[in-house]
């Protein structure tokens, strides 16, 4: 198997961008610096930046884009996936306005993020995001049928619509700690949660059914699993699939509210090598199917839960996740984003899916990330706020000597309220650690420092090893 020259491919990954005016488009002014270091490299002019929101973190100077601002409420991430969606489809007229007086001669291109519609707009090809088709395949109520073509061991559920009789099927589902409901994406994509409920007993099921009735037609119902929640990676290539390695997916339990909490996530932690396997062949198994069915090329994710009985998938995301969008910020080797950007415009890479495979599986392994963090409505600060901590192994504690610090915990203002998140210094972070229990602790500072009302928290226990997290 010839080795890959890293550099040389890096260089021809960069290549459709390479001296070309860029459109950076509805993306946190705070969030460009990566992009526009990229832009920088390749002689690009100065782009135009269609901003939606200031963002929190470092802003670029003044004079390194072309900036235009616009507005883009919204009022969970569901609504902001949508939004995007929308955007990327039909600009409203100061964006094309804008554009057009940046780029009078159509010379430019758009480069959008993960979640848009790579459709050509206004003449400009539209690189990043991906075609209405596979966006249409992250639909949670029509999933089990891609898990039953690659045969992949799965919990049961059903598929009833919503005004019909939901409870019914719960209860007859039900193996003891209720049911988890999903919505399907009717009105466009949904994420963070936001179409996902837990019910365990007849109220629950009656607000449920309530909510999914202004906003789904159908819900996949299916009994709660209980184990460590997780995914598995890859990308698919016209020659074949790269899987890479299981990631811990940070989903803490409210009990007393019977909802889920979601958290960071992480590659620090490793599952037992039989179950990464399994969890990589199932992720080779259905992106041949995404591409050979329909067409698919680039990233995608698993999402599911680690029982007693081994991996058990629960859903699919068709696009660069937030899963992937970590591990490539622990790859700086090579610009995954990138290959993903030449995946979805159908752009020969130059290298087979067998050569890349053990390449980016073993700079993810080696290259480990994580971060434990929370979202909350509760409060929204008026400034970002950093309070040096230290982490006895169970509770994150105001640290009485900052130079002795375990890290910092630091909350942010964001446009739904605030973001919260521990930066570790290096040491605490260790191969096989379970991010739940730092994340956890995270959630108790925060309500202890803030009164973020996140109130008590569980972790999802390794029941495949028989310990609690």
């Amino acid at each position: 198997m010839p080795e890959i020259d890293v550099e040389a491919l890096r260089a021809y990954l960069m290549e459709p961008l390479r001296g070309r005016k860029v459109i950076l488009a509805y993306r946190y002014l705070a969030s460009i610096l990566p992009a526009l270091a990229v832009l920088d490299s390749l002689g690009c002019p100065k782009p135009l930046v269609i901003a939606r929101g200031v963002g929190t973190g470092e802003l670029p100077v003044p004079d390194a884009a072309v900036v235009h601002m616009m507005e883009m409420p919204a009022s969970s991430m569901t609504e902001e996936a949508r939004s995007l969606e929308r955007l990327s489809l039909s600009p409203p007229a100061d964006v094309l306005a804008a554009v057009d007086a940046y780029d009078p001669d159509h010379e430019g291109v758009w480069w959008l993020g993960a979640i848009g519609m790579n459709v050509p707009v206004d003449g400009r090809p539209v690189y990043g995001g991906r075609p209405p088709a596979w966006a249409a395949l992250e639909n949670k109520t029509a999933v089990d049928e891609i898990w039953d073509a690659v045969g992949a061991r799965r919990a049961h559920s059903e598929v009833v619509e919503v005004d019909q009789d939901p409870l019914s099927v719960a209860r007859r589902l039900d193996a003891g700690d209720g049911t988890v409901w999903a919505g399907d994406n009717r009105d466009g994509t949904n994420g963070g949660g936001d179409y996902i409920r837990w019910v365990r007993d007849d109220a629950l099921a009656g607000s449920a059914q309530q909510f999914f009735s202004a906003h789904c037609d159908f819900v996949r119902v299916m009994p709660f699993l209980e184990g460590v929640p997780c995914s598995i990676h890859g990308f698919v290539l016209p020659d074949g699939v790269v899987p890479l390695r299981p990631m811990e997916l940070v989903t803490l339990r409210s009990v007393a509210e019977s909802r889920f909490l979601y958290g960071g996530l992480s590659t620090w932690w490793d599952p037992a090598e039989a179950d990464r396997e399994q969890m990589r062949e199932l992720a080779r198994r259905t992106g041949a199917l995404l591409r050979n069915r329909h067409g698919f090329l680039g990233a995608f994710g698993i999402d599911g839960v680690l029982t007693h009985e081994g991996f058990r998938p629960t859903e699919i995301n068709p696009r660069f996740s937030g899963g992937i969008t970590a591990i490539s910020r622990g790859i700086s080797e090579l610009p995954l984003e990138m290959l993903q950007l030449n995946l979805a415009v159908g752009r020969d890479i130059g290298v087979s899916a067998a050569d890349l495979e053990p390449l980016l599986v073993a700079l993810a392994d080696r290259n480990r990330v994580g971060r434990a963090a929370a979202i909350t409505e509760a409060v929204r600060p008026a400034d970002s706020t950093t309070v040096s901590v230290v982490w006895n192994d169970r509770e994150l504690l105001v640290a009485p000597d900052p130079a002795a610090r375990s890290g910092e915990v630091v909350i942010r203002p964001t446009a739904l309220g605030a973001l919260i998140h521990l930066v570790p210094v290096d040491g605490v972070l260790k191969p096989g650690m379970r991010m739940a229990s730092l994340n956890a602790a995270l959630m108790r500072f925060a309500d202890r420092q803030w009164g973020t009302a996140f109130g008590p928290v569980e972790i999802a226990p390794d029941v495949r090893r028989g310990c609690p997290a």
